[in-house]
């Protein structure tokens, strides 16, 4: 079933005020730019939901190979599971070996998928390879499904200390030239 993430706002204020005291989630991110993105999107649920529930997460990066019975418990007691990543990339096989493997032991009993995939382009409507595959698991195993898209904005520059001490490099004999090179015309002027 596919709804919009204001349909799972309000979802979750009718279902955990009196049901959940205890409301946890499971965010799976890709890199540090997707995971970014999910926890705006956690911050915006958590002012919603703060004074209902109390909220206990668990961020995986899926990238990381260790721990993968964390995440698969995890999983089983997830009342939402996060997913954000970039539309054309794909869940390792290790992450969902342990996401599918916790689903089939849920411990809870409603939950739900949340796909939030970042794209070049909004524009482009065409489901990508990972939206289906979480669409499909979540049909599979029972869960609430709410896809959402975000563009992608890569970062312009890169602040490394490498980056920092290239460009210094690059730059600085540029800059002593210009500062110690004799002017040619010392006055200049229109009547001059």
């Amino acid at each position: 079933m596919k709804h919009s993430l204001h349909e799972l706002e309000s979802s979750l204020d009718r279902r955990l005020g009196d049901v959940h005291p205890q409301f946890k989630m499971v965010m799976i991110y890709e890199d540090e730019i997707t995971r970014n993105q999910a926890l705006r999107i956690y911050e915006h649920l958590l002012q919603r939901i703060e004074n209902i529930c109390r909220l206990e997460t668990y961020r995986w990066d899926m990238k990381n190979p260790e721990g993968l019975e964390a995440l698969f418990e995890a999983v089983t007691m997830a009342n939402i599971i996060f997913v954000t990543g970039r539309d054309t990339s794909e869940l390792p096989v290790e992450v969902q070996n342990a996401v599918e493997s916790g689903l089939s032991m849920k411990r809870v009993e409603k939950s739900a998928l949340v796909a939030l995939l970042g794209r070049a382009s909004v524009e482009d409507r065409a489901p990508s390879a990972l939206h289906l595959y979480l669409k499909e698991t979540a049909q599979r195993t029972g869960l609430d499904f709410f896809p959402g898209v975000f563009e992608l904005i890569e970062r312009l520059h890169a602040y490394t200390i490498e980056a920092i001490h290239e460009r210094a490099e690059r730059m600085t004999p540029t800059l002593e030239h210009i500062l110690h090179h004799p002017m040619a015309h010392v006055d200049y002027g229109i009547n001059e």
